[in-house]
């Protein structure tokens, strides 16, 4: 049994996850190695459709860009603090997990404390027919 209850097997597992990005576009490296932001004109383009194709029971959405495309004009803390609704299905906002995001963690000690557990039983629940 892997952490948190969840069998490798199903967490791991493609027909349960389908994960894109923000931009099928790669935007390069500035000079001293970090990503450059994914333009926003791929998104346009591309991911709005891409996702009303996907027949999911959750969006699961990491990163302050990409909820600000998806749930435009939103505090972006607000929206990791509760669910949403994206095409009528529930949406959850995450952090990204990258080192240089250690600030907004420190700063918001209620996501270990509070919401990543929620967040845990809400994916657990939903896959809970593989249990």
């Amino acid at each position: 049994m892997a952490r948190y209850d969840i069998p490798e097997n199903v967490f791991y597992n493609k027909n349960n996850f389908y994960i894109t990005a923000i931009s099928h576009c790669f935007p390069w490296k500035y000079k001293n190695w970090w990503d450059i932001k994914p333009p926003i004109k791929c998104a346009k383009l591309w991911l709005k459709r891409e996702i009303e194709l996907v027949n999911n029971k959750i969006y699961i959405i990491i990163w302050s860009i990409a909820a600000k495309f998806l749930l435009p004009n939103r505090n972006y803390t607000k929206l990791i603090k509760e669910n949403q609704v994206l095409n009528w299905k529930l949406t959850i906002v995450l952090p990204h997990p990258s080192p240089l995001n250690q600030k907004w963690f420190k700063d918001n000690p209620w996501f270990y404390e509070k919401r990543l557990g929620e967040v845990r039983k809400i994916i657990k629940k939903t896959l809970k027919q593989y249990f």
